[in-house]
Order: C-alpha cells, then sequence, then structure tokens
C-alpha cells in the first residue's frame, strides 16, 4: 500500500467491537486507520482513560488480534466502547442507597449534569462520578441540617 507524499510514517490501529459497543458503531469493526505516531500517544489508553479516535469513543489496548493484515503491521487496537462505562452508570444509580434513585426529577438533574460533563466537555466518567457523589452528599449534609435547624428545604 503506498501512501500519498508528506504523511511521513504512520502507525495503523484496529477497531475492535466488543459486547458492549454501542450499535452504532459496531460497523467499525475490523476497520483499520493509519494515524501519525503522535497522535497514537494521544489517545485513550485504557478503560480508565477513554478519549475518541475520528468520532468514536473508546480506548487502546495492545494488540490481540492478526499482528498484521493486508501487509500493514498493526500498532494497536481501538476498543469501541459506550462513552459512560456500565459499571460507573450503575455506581450512578446507586448514589442515594441501594434502593437507588426515589425522585425521577432529582436522578434527571444529576444524570443531565454528569452527562453534560462527560459528553460535552471530555471529563473522565469516573471523576464526575466522585464529583456527583460529593455534590449529592452536601446536599443531604444540608437538607438535614436545615431541617434540624427548623429551617425550611429549599
Amino acid at each position: 500500500m503506498t501512501q500519498p507524499a508528506g504523511l511521513g510514517d504512520l502507525s495503523y490501529v484496529r477497531l475492535v467491537a466488543l459486547s458492549d459497543t454501542p450499535p452504532a458503531v459496531v460497523q467499525y469493526h475490523g476497520l483499520i486507520v493509519g494515524l501519525r505516531p503522535a497522535d497514537l500517544a494521544d489517545m485513550g489508553s485504557g478503560p480508565e482513560n477513554p478519549g475518541t479516535l475520528a468520532g468514536v469513543f473508546g480506548h487502546s489496548r495492545p494488540v490481540q488480534g492478526p499482528p498484521s493484515e493486508d501487509g500493514l503491521t498493526i500498532a494497536a487496537e481501538w476498543v469501541m466502547t459506550p462513552p459512560i462505562p456500565a459499571a460507573v452508570v450503575e455506581a450512578f444509580r446507586v448514589i442515594p442507597g441501594p434502593e437507588g434513585w426515589q425522585v425521577n426529577a432529582s436522578r434527571n438533574a444529576y444524570r443531565n449534569i454528569g452527562q453534560a460533563l462527560i459528553l460535552t466537555h471530555g471529563l473522565p466518567a469516573v471523576e464526575v462520578l466522585d464529583a456527583l457523589r460529593s455534590l449529592y452528599g452536601a446536599a443531604v449534609t444540608e437538607a438535614i441540617a436545615r431541617r434540624a435547624a427548623g429551617y425550611p428545604i429549599s
């Protein structure tokens, strides 16, 4: 395979779909993308440090499939994942306690803020979850103190 002049050496990445890959991107499974080595170094480095590759959320991992394909040496694989891992979604569900959220409007307010921080601002899902837990705990503490002091909870 020849490449256009001026691109320099490329590193090749194979996109990989797993069981939790969003349906909208499963079609890219097996696609090989050429990247500049510097771009490869800036990609998400694992499940705890995800990123995007051409708009597809996920993280890189060492090659687990064939090490070469169509004469190209595969430098890494891009595991296509949902932007918010299932473990984070489950941990969010029980922020108020094991019974989960009792008030849909409360859950939706926290969820919307969390999703915006993750999807729009690119903050790591685990860090956003920790921040939401802290905010929830602070709100509960404030409500308890206000009730004890005889103030309205607003």
